[in-house]
């Protein structure tokens, strides 16, 4: 299945798995081609709350977003809300995002209110944020991500790397790189 311009525009921040040989067999009649064929978990935590996505500044300027399996839209949208108000600080930040725990690709929904906020920030990328780590495990997706930023350069540098260490040392780089002090 060939994603559409829109779709490609937003791979580096929206794929999120390898898919499985004999995937298009497995799937059900009616099964979107987004879902994967491992059920979508909408369990709730141990705190009794729904999956979603969490910003953590606390180690400001560098900004750490996880991403975990199962994710709503308003999860989503409350990820765009708490981004923005990054930007409002006015300081140069990097990100690391976290995506190794997604086993799901986004659906339509997703994909178009992620094109969305790219839009809408595409101009505040370049001077505020330095670098996106994009983690995941699976070297197909990493590929994937790189192959797409060949085709679409993305705003600002985006680096897929497969561990969690490797995409903070790279953040950390791009904040050096940038004259921002990073506290240790």
């Amino acid at each position: 299945l060939r994603p559409s311009c829109a779709e490609r525009t937003t791979l580096p921040f929206l794929v999120f798995s390898t898919p499985t040989a004999g995937r298009a067999a497995n799937r059900s009649k009616g099964e979107r081609a987004h879902r994967l064929p491992r059920a979508l978990s909408r369990e709730r935590d141990d705190n009794g709350s729904m999956p979603g996505i969490r910003t953590d500044d606390s180690r400001w300027p560098l900004v750490i977003v996880t991403f975990e399996d199962g994710f709503t839209d308003d999860a989503l949208k409350a990820c765009f809300a708490e981004n923005a108000k990054l930007f409002t600080r006015g300081q140069r930040f990097a990100t690391v995002r976290d995506m190794r725990a997604l086993t799901h690709t986004p659906s339509p929904t997703q994909r178009e209110l992620a094109r969305k906020w790219q839009e809408r920030v595409k101009n505040e990328f370049p001077p505020n944020c330095l670098g996106v780590a994009i983690v995941n495990d699976s070297a197909f997706i990493r590929h994937l991500i790189t192959a797409v930023s060949w085709a679409i350069t993305p705003p600002i540098p985006e680096e897929a790397l497969p561990t969690f260490s490797k995409g903070v040392d790279w953040a950390i780089q791009r904040l050096d790189e940038g004259g921002v002090l990073v506290p240790t």
